[in-house]
């Protein structure tokens, strides 16, 4: 009777234990699960790297479901993990993983995201005085520095105007965007939207946005340059003569 129990429980285990998802059924593992961005796709065949700390390289390749896993024997301490690109054009997030292996301990959720560059694209633009009305900047007309701008749409993102008052958003997905700007200037007012939609394609840059303003009714604007003036003729030569 005993010997029936027993056999019976160890089915019962065997069964519950194929029944599990993977990394649930093996202890002492290392595991995780590679995408692709930005659609999320699991991806089977990649070839995951792990170097331990003493040395010890080890490779395994994901399944169908975008699995791997590294498990018994493992020593104790760091595995440096990556996924082997195949091609320059495709980058991993993050690019590598450092992992603290403890015995008797799993460390799960060690995920990769792998995307196509050449499928990413940017949005970028500038923001200035625009002194003139003409929309266009002018040598005399200053950046708007240290301005943040906001993107949001298929990614979510914000960033500021650097020293020239420009601004770029890098390694976007293709979707749908808006970038809007906020700036609090006393006496100013902006002369062009303060809000652009794009619609991004894979792969394309977009460069051209410009964020303007220009004094309220009513103000006036003072601009004037203070320069080197190597040549001592009263007249700036942007070439040579430095600000």
């Amino acid at each position: 009777m005993k010997r029936r129990l027993r056999l019976f429980l160890m089915l019962i285990l065997a069964v519950l234990g194929a029944a599990l998802p993977p990394g649930l059924q093996g202890q002492d593992c290392i595991s995780g699960v590679v995408y692709s961005y930005p659609n999320f796709a699991l991806l089977a065949g990649e070839t995951v790297v792990a170097i331990a700390s003493d040395g010890t390289v080890d490779q395994q390749v994901t399944d169908m479901n975008g699995y791997y896993e590294f498990c018994d024997p493992l020593v104790a301490g760091d595995y440096y993990l990556y996924v082997q690109l195949s091609t320059p054009s495709l980058s991993s997030d993050p690019s590598t993983w450092t992992v603290t292996y403890t015995p008797g301990q799993s460390a799960t959720g060690i995920d990769f995201y792998i995307a196509d560059l050449q499928q990413l694209g940017s949005i970028a633009g500038t923001a200035f005085y625009d002194l003139d009305g003409d929309g266009i900047q002018g040598d005399f007309e200053p950046a708007l520095v240290d301005i943040p701008v906001y993107l949001s749409g298929t990614d979510s993102l914000g960033l500021k105007t650097d020293s020239e008052g420009n601004f770029r958003f890098i390694n976007l997905p293709p979707g749908d965007y808006v970038v809007e700007i906020f700036a609090d200037i006393p006496n100013t007012e902006w002369s062009s939207p303060d809000m652009y939609s794009v619609g991004l394609m894979a792969g394309q840059t977009v460069d051209n946005l410009r964020f303007t303003r220009i004094p309220s009714p009513g103000f006036g604007s003072l601009v004037d340059f203070v320069c080197y003036d190597l040549d001592a003729n009263g007249i700036n030569d942007p070439a040579t003569e430095p600000g």
